[in-house]
């Protein structure tokens, strides 16, 4: 079964380019949160990212729902979008296997950017 794509809510505004990088992190978050309180499903994948490369960029898309499989297109940047062919045979263990490596990156980051504090505070 293939992925749904829908674009964003009207309610949600796209940011404006001199916003850049703080106001995309803000409409992310906004889409985020909007996902989460207007899905029907109760899957921790809903309000998690995915992206493909696509051309000089990414493709992003949000989770929407998992039954069926939903997205919504993260419309920042240069906007790319992903073939249709793709969105074909994405299946939700393909969501499932991106959405955990894009956890273990995060949680890696971050314990990155707390070793680094630590030691640039002299703390060991």
């Amino acid at each position: 079964m293939s992925a749904v794509v829908y674009g964003a809510p009207d309610s949600i505004p796209l940011p404006s380019l001199d916003e850049w990088p703080e106001g995309d992190a803000a409409y992310v978050e906004k889409l985020r949160i909007w996902c989460l309180n207007n899905t029907g499903s109760d899957s921790d994948l809903v309000g998690e990212e995915i992206s493909f490369p696509e051309g000089d960029g990414m493709a992003r898309y949000m989770v929407f729902d998992t039954h069926p499989l939903t997205l919504v297109w993260i419309e920042l940047g240069d906007a790319w979008e992903t073939s249709a062919i793709m969105m074909k045979g994405l299946e939700l263990s393909d969501v499932r296997d991106m959405v955990a490596r894009n956890r273990k990156w995060r949680d890696y980051m971050e314990e990155r950017d707390l070793e680094e504090e630590k030691s640039a505070s002299g703390c060991n």
